[in-house]
């Protein structure tokens, strides 16, 4: 397997875009593990089709249309995302990526 971090910081917003068309044509691969995500992902799992590669999901399954990626249940769910806080712990949570910080898709 070999990694492909997006390059937020020269490409901004096309970052994504651009690292997934570059993993296409650098690495040639023989198969598409495509997890779930957004526009980007859509667009890389056409074009992947379209060069006649198998598209999976996460669970193994065929994908045939970019549509067809369903996020996994979430293991964890959080009924109460925002507790009150305990005694000497901070009252803010987010799950929401700190500015500077990768996500990891």
């Amino acid at each position: 397997m070999v990694r492909y971090p997006a390059n937020w910081r020269v490409h901004g917003k096309r970052a994504e875009g651009i690292r997934n068309e570059f993993m296409l044509a650098d690495d040639r691969p023989d198969l598409l593990l495509a997890l779930p995500g957004g526009e980007d992902t859509r667009t890389l799992v056409l074009v992947a089709r379209a060069r006649g590669l198998p598209v999976i999901d996460h669970r193994g399954q065929p994908i045939d249309q970019a549509g067809d990626i369903a996020a996994p249940p979430d293991p964890d769910p959080d009924p109460d995302p925002d507790p009150e806080p305990e005694p000497g712990r901070a009252a803010w949570r987010s799950r929401r990526p700190v500015a500077g910080q990768l996500s990891a898709h």
